[in-house]
């Protein structure tokens, strides 16, 4: 048993499988957000910048923002420099990516949120993807 934790609540739960990640686009994310919380680590930033950073390494995506982000703390990398990266990375240290099993009602009050807001979106999405299609 692991004890798992999802924003405040804390639960626990079992691994039931592991996948080795190696989707280039998910190392990049990892490396550009490791990158910039050292960057900003290392540079003298004000608490209320320093956190803004963390906001945003804590933001999946947003790859070119941060690139910015670690171009303004004095860290510019080239795309082939990035690529070389994200190479060695798969090679040094491979990402896994787990499932886990919870029982716990915590956790299932989370899935269920989290599937009414999906299919909010999703049905926001067919409704957009019809009036696109009738014009």
């Amino acid at each position: 048993v692991l004890h798992l934790k999802r924003g405040l609540i804390r639960l626990d739960g079992s691994i039931v499988w592991r996948a080795r990640a190696n989707d280039s686009e998910v190392l990049l994310g990892i490396l550009i957000n490791e990158l910039l919380y050292e960057a900003s680590q290392a540079a003298s930033i004000n608490p209320a910048l320093h956190k803004r950073v963390v906001n945003l390494i804590r933001t999946q995506g947003l790859v070119a923002e941060k690139r910015q982000a670690l171009a303004v703390l004095g860290v510019q990398l080239s795309d082939a420099e990035l690529k070389n990266l994200v190479d060695r990375r798969k090679l040094e240290r491979p990402v896994f990516r787990y499932g886990v099993r919870v029982v716990d009602e915590a956790w299932v009050a989370l899935i269920k949120k989290a599937a009414d807001v999906s299919s909010v979106v999703q049905s926001l999405e067919k409704w957009s993807n019809a009036i696109g299609k009738s014009e």
